[in-house]
């Protein structure tokens, strides 16, 4: 390898091959050690323990421990698998069949127009795909918040689960 240049900040090239140049360069910054983080982490949570009484009883809410006050930080706690696989069935039913909709009736209105020979407007055809396509994204929203979020199955279209879930997820959102 030879050096280009006379600093030694300047990438260090390889003229071996004629025809690519290869070169390599120093990276930026320092390295995170991500153990000291852990380990302020640990400490902490040590702290917070001593802080708190053993003798105090824990509240009973009805909100599910995955979402508690005491998970200020993502990724610290998960989502239990059932309650995501209820969220998921969910969003697909309320997005994915407004969606699947949408992408069917233009093919449908192509049809009747082409073939059937009807005077469809042409507004008439976007205000159906905006409204199709707007439920759907809309149902994404409401499939995540019309799902119970506890070990409890909920009603069939979650209104219930949607009205008590709602105002929490708001109040997440805001920081509270």
């Amino acid at each position: 390898m030879m050096k280009v240049g006379s600093r030694a900040s300047r990438p260090v090239c390889n003229y071996s091959i004629p025809q690519l140049v290869v070169c390599q360069t120093k990276g930026f910054g320092k390295t995170k050690k991500p153990q000291a983080k852990k380990a302020s982490r640990v400490q902490e949570q040590q702290q917070q323990q001593t802080v708190q009484s053993p003798q105090a009883e824990p509240e009973v809410s009805n909100i599910p421990t995955f979402l508690s006050e005491d998970t200020d930080r993502l990724g610290e706690e998960e989502v239990p698998e059932e309650i995501s696989n209820r969220i998921l069935s969910r969003i697909l039913v309320f997005a994915g069949l407004p969606t699947f909709l949408g992408m069917l009736s233009l093919p449908l209105f192509y049809y009747l127009k082409v073939k059937q020979h009807w005077e469809i407007p042409t507004w008439g055809v976007y205000i159906s795909s905006f409204l199709t396509f707007g439920i759907g994204v809309l149902g994404i929203s409401y499939g995540a918040i019309s799902a119970s979020w506890t070990q409890q199955e909920g009603s069939a279209l979650g209104v219930e689960e949607f009205k008590k879930n709602l105002p929490f997820a708001l109040d997440k959102m805001r920081g509270k």
